[in-house]
């Protein structure tokens, strides 16, 4: 069974259609732009959830302490999308036992350097 953290961020991409759950750091919303012409936050979101959904490419790490992010843990995945390869990386920025009280937010969005 994966780690509850990881189930709450799958739960919460799920309703990515739905304001609110699914955020973007400013930085990433630039690289949506920049690597994904024509999507929209909204529909990166929705790809990256029936990414995930389809392949069950999506990983818990501990979030290391110099990383400026207050959350335990962080969430990747390393979709395709268009032709472009990128590292997506989530944390979960509003937590609750929940999930209807649950966010994330990406904060890290780029072609993958390993």
């Amino acid at each position: 069974m994966p780690p509850a953290g990881l189930e709450k961020v799958y739960a919460i991409l799920a309703r990515s259609e739905t304001t609110g759950y699914v955020n973007f750091d400013s930085k990433c919303t630039e690289a949506v732009q920049k690597y994904l012409p024509g999507y929209t936050n909204k529909l990166f979101a929705k790809e990256l959830y029936e990414y995930i959904q389809q392949t069950g490419d999506l990983q818990e790490r501990r979030q290391p302490p110099d990383d400026g992010w207050e959350a335990p843990f962080f969430y990747f995945s390393i979709p395709t999308f268009a032709g472009q390869r990128l590292y997506v990386k989530i944390i979960l920025s509003e937590e609750d036992d929940d999930v209807d009280n649950c966010a994330t937010l990406i904060v890290s969005l780029h072609p993958p350097t390993f």
